[in-house]
Formats: structure tokens, C-alpha cells, sequence
């Protein structure tokens, strides 16, 4: 039996929903880094209208482009680098967040829950993050928790639940607590995704 849909923004708070329409509405830069296989790439292409090729990224360069929301409005999105998940691009990160206004941080949910070495490889980003974020206030980062179609026809509102559970002794518990749910691989959800963060 499928799980009953939950919409991204149910788990979103309102406040957290205008800080990303805040921030994004002028144009700003997007920073996009993450783990290995995350749905990087595939977010990024739907954001350019241009297809998604399932390959290994490395470092690709992305031109600056235009993304419309359904309501007609114009985002920039300015040129920035598309980085790998391996853990060598790692020494990027902080030139990354240096030059954009957002930071997008995707990582495998199922991943996550299913495989330890990948979890401690995430929360040693996570807590990077935290540090590079802790005491600024003119940056915003996003979190996508991706590959929720993976977990065990589990709805997106227990995902959230069992993943706070795992993370509620942690420090940058607070940094975290909005992350993104969604399944990158779907095509209604990245609308979905795409008005939360455009509109």
C-alpha cells in the first residue's frame, strides 16, 4: 500500500518558508553542494530546464539563468559550480558558502537510516555546517533530505520524526530542523519544491 502524499510544505514552518522566499527573491546566488548521488545534478538541471544525464559529477561550472515561478515572477540564479559528493570536495565548501547567499545541502535520507558509515560521514557535514553557520544571519541553508521514495513506504511526516529522533542530541540539531523531504526523482514534488522556494 502507498503512503498518502503529505505536501513538502505541511513540514515547513511558515516563518522558515518566507525566510527562503526572502532570501531568493532578489536575484541572489545559489550554492548547491552535498553528498555523493544525492539528486544534486537532477535539482539543478530542473532548475535550468535543461535534461538530467545520470553521471558521476566531478566539477561542473553551471551558467547564470533565469528561473520563472508559476506566478510569472524572474529569479537570477548567478553562475556558480556544481561540486561532487566525495569527500575531497569537502576543502570547497567553504568557498562556496563564501560567495553564495544560499546553500543547498542534499543528502540520501535512506542512506542515512540504512547505512552507518554514511551517517557518520553526513553528521561530519552536518557539524561543519554548523560551524560555518552558526553565527551568520545574512546566509540561508537549505536541507533536502532526498530519496524518500526509498524509505520503506514510510510518508514524509515519520521520515522527518525518526531522523530528529537520530539527531536530537546533536548541536546543530537547531541548524537542521527544517530540512526538505522530498523525492527528487519526482517530478511533481520538484514543483512543489520549486513554488516553496520561488514563489
Amino acid at each position: 500500500m502507498l503512503p498518502i502524499l503529505i505536501p513538502i510544505a505541511v513540514l515547513l514552518s511558515f516563518l522558515f518558508r518566507k525566510k527562503i522566499r526572502n532570501f531568493l527573491k532578489d536575484g541572489k546566488s545559489l550554492g548547491i553542494i552535498g553528498m555523493q548521488q544525492s539528486g544534486k545534478t537532477r535539482f539543478l538541471a530542473h532548475l535550468r530546464n535543461v535534461p538530467f544525464i545520470d553521471k558521476q559529477t566531478n566539477q561542473d561550472d553551471y551558467p547564470e539563468f533565469i528561473y520563472t515561478t508559476k506566478s510569472g515572477s524572474k529569479i537570477k540564479i548567478n553562475s556558480g559550480k556544481d561540486y561532487g559528493g566525495l569527500e575531497m570536495y569537502r576543502k570547497n565548501y567553504s568557498d562556496i558558502i563564501k560567495k553564495s547567499d544560499v546553500i543547498t545541502y542534499f543528502f540520501d535520507i535512506n542512506k542515512y537510516f540504512n547505512d552507518m558509515e554514511y551517517r557518520r560521514e553526513c553528521n561530519s557535514r552536518f557539524l561543519y555546517l554548523h560551524g560555518s553557520f552558526d553565527k551568520t544571519e545574512n546566509k540561508l541553508l537549505v536541507l533536502f533530505a532526498t530519496h524518500t521514495d526509498l524509505c520503506n513506504n514510510m510518508q514524509n511526516k515519520q521520515i522527518k520524526k525518526d531522523f530528529e529522533n537520530l539527531i536530537k542530541d546533536k548541536k546543530y540539531k537547531e541548524l537542521i530542523k527544517e530540512t526538505i523531504y522530498v523525492n527528487t526523482t519526482n517530478e511533481d514534488e520538484l514543483k512543489e519544491l520549486n513554488e516553496i522556494l520561488f514563489k
